[in-house]
């Protein structure tokens, strides 16, 4: 199996298991559409059908949107980020590098209603989740 992998990619995150719907958004391509498996205040792990046969090869910066209620786009979460690792399969892991301070809330609210383990993940803010608030 032939893998894009970012060897600094480590968990350092509680990871919430979750079935989202998101949009991956790449300067001059087609939005790729990929079912969410799980989230952190990291990164997320995520599966493209479109990226069966052959991996992304991209290593610029993207846009996920999380999208939480397809009528309403206003619902919807940006997290800027990049891929970790794609493999065949259309698995791929992303990193997130930043988000708005707005999305930032609401994205937080999210990951504590679909967690078992809210301590951990309050106390994975407060160590710093990796994202840039802006």
């Amino acid at each position: 199996m032939e893998a894009v992998i970012d060897h600094d990619n480590r968990r350092k995150f509680t990871r919430v298991p979750v079935q989202l719907r998101a949009e991956l958004l790449v300067p001059e391509r087609p939005v790729c559409h990929v079912r969410v498996e799980n989230l952190s205040f990291s990164g997320a792990g995520v599966f493209c059908d479109m990226a069966v046969d052959s991996p992304p090869v991209y290593r610029g910066e993207l846009t996920m949107v999380l999208v939480l209620h397809p009528d309403d786009r206003h619902f919807n979460i940006n997290l800027k980020g990049r891929i970790a690792y794609a493999q065949n399969g259309g698995r791929m892991g992303l990193i997130f590098t930043g988000i708005d301070v707005n999305d930032f809330n609401h994205f937080k609210q999210l990951m504590l209603a679909h967690s078992d383990h809210s301590a951990a993940l309050l106390e994975d803010i407060e160590l710093s989740p990796g994202l840039a608030l802006h």
